[in-house]
């Protein structure tokens, strides 16, 4: 959050005409935690107390402020509008398991999803393809 005295910092040091868009410091009626008790009142479409919720079940975590949970619902939402998005306008079809799977395996920028969406293989093709790596494995 930022206080007043480092508004008028920032202002002092980039001028709010030289900038593509200019700062406006929320009103305080909307910085208080009983403002964001809908999500309605953001626009939120992931509710911000499931968000908290997996925030703090990471062991590492101690205490997780409002604006961060705020804008990782926020930034969640934003990212699963874009990996569906451009998984169906590529395709052009209905949304299915596999046009996700094939855009995160054809899209460098989705590799970090290689673990949680993989391509789906037959039991079959899964025994012809690990067959020598299990067998080895095993003696």
């Amino acid at each position: 959050m930022m206080d007043q005295r480092s508004h008028q910092s920032l202002e002092q040091t980039l001028p709010v005409q030289s900038l593509s868009c200019s700062f406006v410091a929320p009103s305080k009626s909307v910085m208080e935690p009983q403002a964001f008790n809908t999500t309605e009142t953001l626009n939120l479409l992931i509710p911000p107390n499931r968000t908290r919720l997996m925030m703090k079940s990471s062991p590492d975590v101690e205490s997780v402020s409002l604006e961060s949970v705020i804008c990782l619902s926020k930034a969640t939402e934003l990212f699963i509008k874009e990996l569906v998005s451009s998984a169906c306008c590529e395709a052009g079809e209905e949304f299915t398991y596999k046009l996700l799977s094939d855009l995160q395996s054809r899209t460098p920028r989705y590799a970090f999803l290689a673990d949680v969406l993989p391509t789906k293989i037959t039991m079959m093709e899964w025994i012809e393809k690990y067959k020598a790596e299990f067998d080895a494995s095993c003696t």
